[in-house]
């Protein structure tokens, strides 16, 4: 069995890589993490940090880890990411999360598998001072090949949430987790993937958040990638920021454009 993708364990490999972040989404993309090879433990960690001198001090600091273990029927998936923006005393973005998810393939050809996950996260733009969710389902592979895949999960989860707000609002609701994931692999070298996630609360449909991204990635050396991601998020009924004088609530919609460098051991 084959236990890493190269031959040898690689020492970590800390690099800079140019970052653009328009704003940040609330939902968690770990479609794109995903490997697709078997009897494999494959890991990847991005790292970016940016200070900058001129009329205002600013700090830019973004990174990530990913481990995917595939053996046999089996697949843990564990994902953390963090990004600190500062400009002079004031913090534009704080957010972080841990995204840890189990799969048990009924068979090799990857028709149904059974799911679960948990997530912790906080976001401070959002007013999210820590989310916590758990839940699990079914993931339906509608279609399989080695250049293409099609994916549609339905899913349910329990999401408890306190804010920020300024009055430490506390939040308990069972909610759907469905999503529909697509993957392209021109060659061995490029592929673009996409994911579109839609999370109803159970009890009131008309309150939901809908998170869609695509990537595209392409090798440089071989354990190397250069890769441009775009999200897009709406929140149907974001929260209500009671600290400023004339209480409003966040915008309902946030998009965000990163590219970047990716290392793989």
């Amino acid at each position: 069995m084959k236990i890493w993708k190269s031959n040898s364990f690689l020492f970590l490999f800390i690099f800079f890589f140019l970052t653009s972040n328009i704003s940040n989404c609330q939902l968690v993309n770990v479609e794109k993490r995903r490997q697709r090879i078997q009897d494999t433990l494959i890991g990847a960690v991005g790292i970016s940090a940016n200070i900058l001198k001129n009329t205002k001090d600013v700090i830019l600091i973004n990174g990530n880890l990913s481990i995917d273990w595939n053996f046999r029927n089996t697949t843990f998936l564990l994902y953390s990411e963090l990004s600190y923006n500062k400009v002079n005393d004031e913090i534009l973005v704080n957010d972080s999360y841990q995204h840890l998810r189990y799969n048990y393939r009924f068979s090799q050809i990857n028709f149904m598998t059974l799911e679960f996950f948990g997530q912790n996260q906080f976001n401070m733009i959002k007013l999210l001072e820590h989310r916590n969710i758990a839940g699990g389902g079914f993931r339906l592979g509608l279609f399989d090949k080695e250049k293409f895949y099609l994916y549609f999960s339905p899913l349910f989860m329990f999401e408890r949430e306190v804010l920020s707000d300024g009055l430490h609002t506390i939040n308990r609701r069972f909610k759907g987790d469905f999503y529909i994931s697509m993957g392209f692999y021109v060659n061995q070298v490029f592929k673009v993937s996409h994911v579109t996630y839609y999370q109803p609360n159970i009890y009131k449909f008309q309150e939901f958040r809908i998170m869609s991204e695509t990537s595209l990635s392409f090798k440089i050396l071989k354990n190397i990638a250069f890769s441009f991601d775009f999200s897009v998020s709406y929140d149907s009924h974001p929260p209500i920021d009671y600290k400023l004088e004339n209480p409003a609530a966040i915008p309902k919609l946030f998009y965000i454009a990163k590219n970047g460098f990716l290392f793989n051991f």
